[in-house]
């Protein structure tokens, strides 16, 4: 049995989130994001120190001139965090296509759904969620099956 070590409490989502946070500082400190870097650097901060509105109207400003993964799962993660679920599955879905941050979109997006009172559609995320979690436990490629 593997064991889960320093996991985020707020599970999935908060992994890809926190993957995401990590991504756009790179993609600013190589230079991709230069024409939002501002924004970006303003979005990272806010969010960082826990002040979600701020980091929801940096992370907005910045996607409309720079589309990246990791501002879609920021933006949607906090969208979701402030009860504006609504909100939060757009840019979260733009991220179901992404590896690392797939398990977490998918989280997010169930949450929203769940929010929402469409509970057939977080089910389905919900177990999409919980499927990609399951395969990257799996600890050889017999368990993946």
């Amino acid at each position: 049995m593997r064991v889960v070590a320093d996991a985020d409490p707020l599970g999935p989502l908060g992994e890809a989130m926190s993957y995401a946070l990590g991504m756009l500082a790179a993609a600013v400190m190589e230079g991709e994001a230069m024409a939002v870097a501002a924004d970006a650097l303003q979005a990272m901060e806010a969010h960082r120190q826990g002040s979600q509105a701020e980091a929801i109207a940096a992370y907005t400003r910045a996607d409309g001139r720079f589309r990246h993964p990791a501002i879609k799962m920021s933006l949607g993660g906090l969208l979701l965090l402030k009860d504006r679920a609504d909100e939060a599955i757009k840019p979260l879905n733009d991220v179901t296509n992404h590896p690392q941050m797939a398990a977490g979109a998918f989280h997010g997006i169930g949450q929203a759904y769940f929010k929402t009172n469409k509970q057939r559609q977080a089910t389905r995320y919900l177990l999409q969620c919980l499927q990609m979690v399951d395969t990257q436990l799996a600890v050889d490629d017999d368990e993946q099956a």
